[in-house]
């Protein structure tokens, strides 16, 4: 893998990262059991297991995916 396709990928996973935090403040505005917090829930965890392939192809283990994630919440 070269370090541009490397990078397209973590690239990726930032817009990722980003797009959950966008759902998870969502589902924080639905009722609890409802179909749209379901729905919303449903999506976060597609979003989390991209980011888990997606990291896992370029050879990041779970901590390191987890401190990309954490460093993303903080720049937001």
């Amino acid at each position: 893998m070269t370090p541009d396709h490397r990078m397209i990928i973590v690239s990726r996973m930032s817009a990722g990262f980003d797009l959950l935090g966008q759902t998870l403040r969502a589902q924080q505005k639905e009722e609890p059991g409802s179909e749209a917090h379901t729905t919303l829930e449903n999506q976060v965890f597609e979003i989390l297991y991209y980011i888990a392939c997606e990291g896992a192809r370029v050879g990041m283990g779970v901590a390191e995916i987890r401190d990309m994630g954490m460093a993303r919440g903080r720049l937001q």
